[in-house]
């Protein structure tokens, strides 16, 4: 089904959503890339990680992501789509804080491994936004006319 173009204002919140999910989209994969993979990495290796601490940085963003299922409960409890991906994207950015702030020595608690702080920041971080982003998506299709689902969630990929 085609967008009625009959309807300008229809197309115009269309258009303005999909700007802002594609700029949304874009902001977070370039930070994701600096939060997981190698950059995260290295940073282990800097504080002495080796072996299965890496391993373990490794698979907490991919682990965790199960915890996503607990949005669909996070919005029922909330009642608020936006307030669940708002609430939690805030605690997944201010977790995710915690991990550079690990390469000043005198920001670092006393008597606490930072590996393990940044494995528990990371797994923090990474269980709000698996939440943050299923109210997200959950949210957008209430933003979105269920006729343009197809189109408007592929220009988002």
């Amino acid at each position: 089904m085609e967008l009625n173009t009959s309807d300008p204002i229809e197309e115009t919140n269309l258009s303005r959503v999909t700007r802002s999910v594609v700029v949304n989209q874009a902001l977070w994969t370039a930070g994701y890339s600096l939060t997981t993979g190698g950059c995260l990495t290295y940073f282990g290796y800097e504080l002495g990680a080796s072996g299965i601490l890496i391993g373990l940085l490794l698979v907490i963003p991919e682990t965790v992501g199960v915890a996503g299922l607990l949005s669909r409960w996070m919005i029922h409890r909330v009642g608020n789509r936006k307030a669940v991906w708002l609430g939690c994207s805030l605690i997944a950015r201010f977790s995710t804080l915690g991990i550079p702030l690990l390469a000043f020595p005198s920001l670092r608690p006393a008597g606490i491994n930072p590996l393990w702080l940044m494995a528990g920041f990371l797994a923090i971080a990474q269980t709000a936004q698996a939440n943050s982003y299923m109210a997200y998506l959950s949210w957008l299709s209430d933003l979105v006319p269920e006729q343009n689902w197809g189109r408007f969630f592929a220009k988002r990929n």
